[in-house]
C-alpha cells in the first residue's frame, strides 16, 4: 500500500544521503592524505636537492628546517653534519697551504745556502767576502740587518767587519765592537753556539744598538772553522719570532761555510805575504 511505498522512498533517500556522505568523506580523506603526503615529501625533496648540491661541491648550502617533527630534526642534523664537513675541509686546506708555504720557504733557504756557499768559495779577498756575504744573506732571507764580527788577535773583542745598509756604515765608521762574552754576539763567540731573541726587548743578554731601532727579533751565530770560532754573524728582523729552529739550522750552515771561506782567505793572504 501507500505505507510500503513511503518506506521504500525513505530508505532510498537515506541510502542516497549515505552515499553522498561517503563520497564527501572519501574526497576529504583523499585531500587530507594528499596534503599530508605533500607536507612529508616536499621537505624531503628539498633536503635531497640540498644534499645533491653539497655533493657537487657547494658546501655553503643548508637545508631549510620547516618543522619541528622528525623531518625537521633530520634537516637540522644534516645541517650540523654539513658544517662539520665544511670546517674539516677548511682545516685541511689551511694545513695544505701551510705545508706548501713551509716547503717553498725551505726550498728558498736551500737555494740561498747554495748561493752563499758559491759566493764564499769563489772570493779570496776577506774584506770583499764579508761584505758580499752579509748583503746576500740580508736579501735572500728578507732581513732588516745583517752584521759580521771577527774576533781581534787577543780574543777580547768582536769587531764589526761588515754591516748592511746605512746602519752598517754608521757602525763601521764609529768602530763598533762588542766585548767577547757580552751581548748576543759576544755570547755566541764565547760559547761557539747560536742564540735567539724571539722578542728582542725581552732578552736579558741582548745589547740594543741605537742605529737599529726597528729590530724586533735577533739571532747571533758563531763563525766556526777547524775547531775555532772566528767571530759571529748577527741577523735581525723587523718582526718578532722570525728565527725558528729550521731557519736557524740553515743560517748556521751558511755561517759555517762563511767561516771556512774566511779561514781560507786568511791562509791565502798569509801565504802570499810569506812568499813576498
Amino acid at each position: 500500500g501507500l505505507g510500503d511505498v513511503y518506506k521504500r522512498q525513505t530508505v532510498r533517500s537515506m541510502q542516497n544521503v549515505a552515499w553522498g556522505l561517503i563520497a564527501v568523506g572519501g574526497a576529504l580523506l583523499a585531500g587530507l592524505t594528499l596534503l599530508v603526503v605533500r607536507q612529508i615529501i616536499q621537505p624531503i625533496g628539498s633536503l635531497t636537492e640540498t644534499a645533491t648540491a653539497i655533493a657537487a661541491g657547494d658546501l655553503e648550502r643548508e637545508a631549510v628546517v620547516e618543522s619541528k617533527d622528525e623531518v625537521g630534526a633530520l634537516a637540522g642534523a644534516f645541517n650540523s653534519m654539513t658544517r662539520q664537513l665544511r670546517d674539516l675541509i677548511s682545516g685541511l686546506e689551511r694545513q695544505v697551504a701551510d705545508r706548501t708555504q713551509q716547503l717553498e720557504q725551505r726550498s728558498a733557504y736551500l737555494q740561498a745556502t747554495a748561493e752563499v756557499g758559491r759566493a764564499a768559495g769563489s772570493i779570496l779577498d776577506a774584506q770583499q767576502l764579508v761584505q758580499q756575504v752579509v748583503e746576500l744573506i740580508r736579501q735572500r732571507f728578507d732581513l732588516y740587518y745583517v752584521g759580521l764580527f771577527l774576533s781581534d788577535a787577543a780574543g777580547e773583542w768582536a769587531v764589526l767587519e761588515a754591516g748592511t745598509g746605512q746602519a752598517g756604515k754608521a757602525m763601521l765608521a764609529r768602530g763598533h765592537k762588542i766585548r767577547v762574552g757580552e751581548g748576543m754576539v759576544g755570547w755566541s763567540v764565547a760559547h761557539g753556539d747560536w742564540r735567539v731573541a724571539a722578542e728582542a726587548e725581552a732578552d736579558a743578554v741582548r745589547l740594543a744598538t741605537p742605529e737599529l731601532p726597528e729590530t724586533r727579533s735577533e739571532a747571533a751565530l758563531p763563525l766556526r772553522s777547524r775547531g775555532r770560532t772566528l767571530g759571529a754573524l748577527t741577523v735581525q728582523h723587523a718582526e718578532p719570532g722570525a728565527f725558528d729552529p729550521d731557519t736557524m739550522a740553515v743560517l748556521q750552515t751558511m755561517a759555517d761555510q762563511v767561516a771556512v771561506a774566511l779561514d781560507n782567505a786568511q791562509l791565502f793572504e798569509e801565504s802570499r805575504e810569506a812568499l813576498e
